[in-house]
């Protein structure tokens, strides 16, 4: 497998974004608001589960102390 950059990588990302939203938008009709609302949430839920995982992990180390 080719390692890509983390630059790179932001652009891939935002580019299928970008064509998901486009899609979306398209095909659905779906409104401006619920595609950003609905980003809002998915910021939410990747930023819980970031942290619930870094609990776990410190968790984990307390146990292995």
């Amino acid at each position: 497998m080719t390692s890509v950059d983390e630059k790179d990588q932001i652009g891939c990302f935002e580019s299928d974004l970008d064509r998901l939203i486009q899609r979306y938008g398209d095909e659905f009709d779906m409104s401006l608001a619920a595609m950003v609302g609905t980003l809002q949430i998915k910021v939410h839920e990747l930023v819980s589960n970031s942290i619930d995982q870094d609990d776990e992990e410190d968790d984990s180390e307390e146990v292995e102390a």
